[in-house]
């Protein structure tokens, strides 16, 4: 299971990681939701899903993502990373 165990990080960069998707942003936010203050998320395999799921984050304090060529497909709703 992703993070098992893990409840008190406070910061998480991932980048150009294939493997993280919309089940893994679930997982991570079910986990750390009181705790991480700093997420960094770009050019991961996250959809318009994966980001709804990040506004349950109740600690974070900055919250940086991008896509670059070739990786924005998954999210269509651009608007949907400004309303986080």
């Amino acid at each position: 299971m992703y993070l098992a165990g893990c409840e008190h990080i406070r910061r998480v960069r991932f980048h150009h990681c294939a493997y993280v998707d919309d089940d893994t942003v679930l997982a991570m936010v079910s986990r750390l939701k009181d705790s991480l203050q700093q997420l960094e998320l770009s050019s991961c395999d996250v959809s318009d899903e994966g980001l709804g799921h990040l506004t349950q984050l109740k600690s974070v304090l900055v919250m940086v993502g991008f896509c670059q060529h070739g990786h924005h497909s998954c999210v269509k709703n651009k608007r949907n990373i400004c309303v986080l």
